[in-house]
């Protein structure tokens, strides 16, 4: 059929009657969907009120068990609710002056040598070998080629350099 011939032809006209119960269904169907849609986002709102309370609530009741710990969100980490932050610790002049000469002498500082120099310093054990881990740390950062020295590198081989005190037996 040519496009002439479609023109030409008679129209016949739908009675609105008949589309109209269809239009009126597929505006009935559409608001009940708008309908549905504003109740499930007022479901989803109030569910997030209703965490957002409980979550106020568990800090509150986790402040008045402990008044200067932070709050569980505030923290990290599910095994740190409990724990309190730890403060970093300030070293003075002198106990940096000691620790760097024991660590120009020693890079491994272990056993009774370690609890005898943390007493001597009035620090922790714990704050002396994490301080050794972190003065090695920078070590090998400043100098990236070298290998650091170790107990056995200073049992009596002093073609490397060292200075440290050598015991004669």
């Amino acid at each position: 059929m040519t496009p002439a011939a479609y023109f030409q032809m008679p129209r016949t006209n739908f009675p609105i009657t008949a589309i109209y119960p269809l239009h009126e269904q597929h505006l009935f169907q559409r608001q009940q969907q708008q309908q549905q849609q504003q109740q499930q986002q007022q479901q989803q709102q109030l569910q997030l009120q209703q965490h957002h309370l409980q979550q106020q609530q568990q800090d509150q009741d986790f402040k008045k068990r402990q008044p200067d710990a932070p709050t569980p969100r505030q923290s990290r980490g599910s095994s740190a609710r409990n724990k309190t932050k730890r403060v970093r610790t300030i070293f003075t002049p002198e106990q940096l002056k000691r620790l760097e000469q024991e660590f120009s002498n020693q890079m491994y500082l272990v056993g009774h040598d370690r609890g005898f120099l943390a007493s001597s310093l009035s620090l922790t054990e714990a704050q002396v070998k994490v301080w050794f881990q972190n003065r090695r740390i920078k070590f090998r950062k400043l100098n990236p080629g070298r290998a650091p020295k170790t107990e056995s590198d200073s049992d009596g081989d002093d073609s490397a350099g060292n200075t440290g005190p050598t015991s004669i037996s």
